[in-house]
């Protein structure tokens, strides 16, 4: 795995910070527990979709596996963001 594939599968961090934001408006009562859980399967939906338009555009995505690997970190980085946020306005 190259530097440029890595960015990509990390890069959707703020990706998914942004995409929580919207599921917490579209769904208020969603409990606080299972936020960070919606953040690891946007994080993983977004990176396998990534790959795989990058993969149909004929370049080389990364393997789904390793997808799915980067989206949960990706989804845990993004819910450790809100997380620190949260703490530093209180």
């Amino acid at each position: 795995m190259d530097e440029l594939q890595a960015l990509i599968g990390l890069g959707g961090v703020a990706v998914v910070a942004a995409l929580v934001q919207v599921y917490k408006g579209m769904f208020p009562n969603l409990p606080e527990g299972l936020k960070p859980m919606v953040a690891i399967v946007l994080g993983i939906g977004w990176n396998v979709g990534v790959s795989y338009a990058i993969m149909q555009s004929g370049g080389t995505g990364l393997p789904y596996a390793v997808a799915v690997v980067m989206g949960i970190i990706a989804g845990l980085a993004a819910s450790g963001v809100y997380s620190t946020q949260k703490a530093l306005r209180s």
